[in-house]
């Protein structure tokens, strides 16, 4: 095969890795998180026993805007 011949090509195979959402709320009755990678959809986080919500996520990798909602009020994360 001459250079000529030869094709190059690229294949984007996007990279997925876990990430923990975790916020302090304790009182709250239900907390979620939802943002770009989501479209804004909320997704559910669950309370621990000292008042803790978590929720780990597969998200693609780079950057993601998110807020939590905690008992319907949309609350900024930390350092938005």
């Amino acid at each position: 095969m001459n250079q000529t011949e030869r094709k190059s090509s690229v294949s984007f195979i996007p990279s997925v890795h876990p990430v923990m959402f975790h916020i302090f709320a304790p009182g709250a009755h239900q907390v979620e998180v939802a943002g770009t990678f989501s479209e804004w959809s909320p997704v559910e986080l669950e309370a621990d026993k000292d008042g803790t919500w978590s929720a780990t996520l597969q998200l693609h990798s780079g950057f993601h805007d998110y807020k939590f909602i905690i008992d319907g009020q949309w609350t900024p994360a930390m350092g938005s």
